[in-house]
């Protein structure tokens, strides 16, 4: 894969931090909008950026993404920005990474599971704001906490470092197509590696919102059942729903409302 490098002009100095922004797409239109036209991306000094056109393969995306990770040189260290083609940074990438920690695992939205003697509590951390359908913006994705330790990661957005995974082989479950393949990356990395995950905080928008509804509900579900199978005696959150085998077998009903989902979860109910 050959990165794609913005033409010269006035760039963003204060930090340069080795950074490739890996995002496969199917509309084109949200990759000019969203990512060649976005004014912070554009003033990044050391940002490369692949830019994998899906439309004719219309691959999985851990297989895109397992791609990208088999090939690079791991020569050349660098932060790994792994997102969808509706996501935008109203913030310059730069800025946030320099404040990281290389050996753990970021997003903007994470989601955490908290245990205590009679009950379950999940809670979703960081910052992002959605838009629906019509447009309309919503601030689905703006919590406040001062322990940002996550279970998992939304899949919108993923920043790790190449030499963590360099050091411990990390890759996507190519079983995952669309959903739940950056939160097995989570499970997988916390469970099997000691690897730490957190929600980081920085102004961003994912230009879609609730699409697991109805048309992909199924989809999600499919995938949730071989979640569960793989991680039998776990039980972590997730920004749509907990995950793991201890799981109730009702969160793999088909007429499970994903809004009801997402209600319970925002408000910290018990399942």
């Amino acid at each position: 894969l050959a990165p794609y490098f913005f033409e010269k002009e006035e760039k963003h100095d204060e930090r340069s931090v080795p950074t490739a922004l890996i995002v496969p797409y199917i509309d084109e239109n949200l990759i000019n909008k969203y990512i060649l036209k976005n004014p912070f991306l554009k003033k990044e000094t050391n940002l490369e950026m692949f830019l994998i056109d899906n439309r004719d393969e219309n691959k999985a995306i851990s297989k895109i993404y397992n791609s990208f990770l088999d090939n690079y040189n791991y020569e050349k260290e660098s932060w790994f920005i792994f997102a969808h083609s509706d996501f935008e940074f109203l913030s310059f990438p730069s800025d946030i990474l320099s404040k990281l920690d290389k050996n753990k695992i970021y997003g903007p939205v994470g989601s955490k599971a908290y245990f205590d003697r009679y009950k379950v509590g999940y809670a979703n951390k960081g910052q992002a704001f959605e838009k629906d359908m019509n447009n309309n913006l919503h601030d689905n994705f703006t919590y406040e906490y001062q322990d940002m330790s996550a279970d998992t990661l939304d899949c919108m957005c993923l920043i790790i470092h190449s030499s963590l995974i360099k050091e411990h082989k990390l890759r996507f479950d190519e079983n995952f197509n669309f959903d739940l393949y950056v939160e097995d990356l989570c499970i997988n990395s916390i469970l099997n590696h000691g690897i730490n995950i957190e929600a980081t905080r920085f102004n961003c928008v994912h230009h879609s919102s609730y699409v697991i509804e109805r048309k992909y509900r199924k989809t999600y579900l499919n995938q949730l059942s071989y979640l569960n199978e793989k991680y039998p005696t776990s039980l972590f959150a997730g920004s749509v729903s907990p995950l793991g085998g201890k799981v109730m077998p009702a969160m793999t009903n088909s007429e499970f409302s994903m809004y009801k989902i997402r209600y319970e979860i925002k408000n910290k109910k018990k399942f």
